[in-house]
């Protein structure tokens, strides 16, 4: 099969390029700044309403769509939303219709678990989000991507498969993750061992072998999965896993939950004071029980290949 992957150079397609390639699929990788270790390879300069895929749609089965406009760190658009619509929404219908025209059927879209909400024991009193509940997307990215997963269930000749993970992790992760793990290199105190959340993460080894499933596998044209792994952790408990596989004292602190989210708002922290504490649990069990997925990675040696390959 040969496979289009947007959205190469991205932190989870540098994982997905070459694993699908080991798993025998033939992979073009799209990306604004291709890597010369890529053995077919396109740029696409940006992903919006007028992007030209023709090019790289040349000659190909299957589209998995990484490609997005992700949590930005330090926002500067005027208009945020507008921007991730611009890409997320706009972008992945302007490749959905050029797929159809081509005659190019098979569509994965990665998609985000926060188009459900950021928190499961709120949304659904203790229990773990599954694809059957209601959509309730909490900021501009989520409500993008749900936007995105609408217009893509406009395409009726397209045999779209979403996909709805949780926080990813890996070796070279970026964003709130990475920070956390240079937290956890420097030994710094934790403020957190009073808060007795759980979170659902999953491994990009564990989400690439996933996207492998369902390429191979029909069963999952014209569904929607929520994937994690198995494994929960709190906040604090990931802190300590990460401190641990770096050889640093890292020290949690019992600082009551309801204390530490007043000080956060204060300090208009109040999203930071939501990640930190919020709980997030996602069901994986359509994809383990229906297409028989078996997590491929344990987290702890997942986490362990993260800290290792921190870019820190």
């Amino acid at each position: 099969m040969r496979v289009l992957v947007t959205g190469a150079s991205g932190f989870v397609g540098r994982g997905l390029v070459p694993y699908l390639a080991e798993q025998g699929f033939n992979v073009r990788a799209a990306s604004r700044a291709p890597d010369p270790s890529w053995k077919d390879s396109v740029r696409i300069e940006s992903v919006g309403q007028d992007t030209d895929w023709s090019a790289a749609l040349n000659n190909i089965d299957a589209v998995v769509h990484l490609a997005a406009r992700a949590h930005v760190l330090k926002e500067e658009a005027v208009d945020p939303l507008s921007e991730h619509r611009r890409v997320n929404t706009q972008g992945t219908k302007r490749l959905a219709e050029q797929c159809d025209a081509a005659g190019i059927k098979r569509f994965v879209f990665m998609s985000s678990i926060g188009v459900l909400g950021n928190n499961s024991l709120r949304a659904k009193n203790g229990r773990a989000f599954t694809e059957s509940d209601e959509s309730n997307p909490h900021d501009d990215y989520s409500r993008s991507k749900l936007e995105a997963e609408q217009e893509l269930s406009r395409i009726d000749s397209l045999s779209t498969t979403i996909i709805r993970p949780p926080l990813i992790y890996g070796a070279g992760v970026p964003g709130n993750f990475q920070r956390l793990i240079g937290l956890a290199k420097k030994g710094r105190p934790f403020p957190l061992g009073g808060v007795r959340n759980k979170r659902s993460l999953i491994g990009r080894e564990n989400l690439c072998s996933f996207v492998s499933l369902i390429l191979r596998d029909e069963r999952s044209i014209g569904q929607t999965y929520t994937i994690a792994d198995e494994e929960l952790l709190s906040t604090a408990e990931l802190y300590l896993s990460l401190c641990k596989h770096l050889g640093s004292r890292g020290k949690v602190l019992s600082l009551p939950e309801p204390i530490l989210r007043g000080m956060l708002q204060a300090l208009g922290k109040g999203k930071m004071a939501e990640r930190l504490c919020d709980t997030l649990v996602v069901d994986s069990s359509k994809a383990r029980e229906r297409l028989g997925w078996k997590q491929p990675k344990s987290q702890e040696d997942g986490l362990e290949e993260a800290v290792r390959g921190a870019e820190i």
